[in-house]
């Protein structure tokens, strides 16, 4: 067995391997006094640190495979059929809350099931998703900073009419 090898071994053996993001209690520090969040056999993600790109670019694709399986199972699950515009704005919420996070929309999934896409909309910008995003935006605005349109005033606009950005 060569060295490359070994310390693989050592790695797999000694960090274990955790797929979902773990508080490492052996690293703390003033930022993170419980402990330094970790993923995988002990790689630690801690702003400033460098993710190689093929890395980021393997990790993007699993999710963008999750995240269109999610759509599917969400469409599934509350029987609903969207168009393909309408099926981006429920891609785009997964992507960004997750699969549990969306289902948390339970009068816009109502409203998803009887084609009320004025009331979906509403249900949108009536979230708490909405009220922190355009107040983080209001705040920017505030103190001068350039921003971009709100995201979930994008969804709700596509979500009502049903036409692409």
């Amino acid at each position: 067995m060569n060295w490359d090898d070994t310390l693989a071994e050592i790695v797999r053996d000694e960090g274990g391997w955790q797929e979902i993001v773990y508080l490492d209690p052996l690293i703390t520090s003033v930022d993170f006094p419980n402990g330094t969040p970790t993923v995988g056999p002990g790689l630690l993600i801690k702003p400033g640190y460098e993710v190689p790109f093929q890395a980021l670019t393997v990790w993007t694709n699993c999710r963008f495979r999750l995240c269109i399986e999610s759509v599917h199972r969400f469409e599934a699950i509350y029987k609903i059929s969207l168009d393909s515009v309408r099926r981006a704005v429920v891609a785009g919420m997964i992507w960004n809350m997750g699969f549990r996070g969306i289902c948390k929309f339970k009068k816009m999934i109502g409203a998803l099931q009887v084609e009320d896409y004025d009331k979906a909309a509403d249900e949108i910008i009536d979230s708490n998703t909405h009220r922190k995003l355009a107040a983080i935006r209001d705040q920017a605005v505030f103190d001068g900073q350039k921003w971009w349109p709100v995201r979930t005033d994008q969804w709700a606009d596509r979500m009502k009419d049903g036409e692409p950005l």
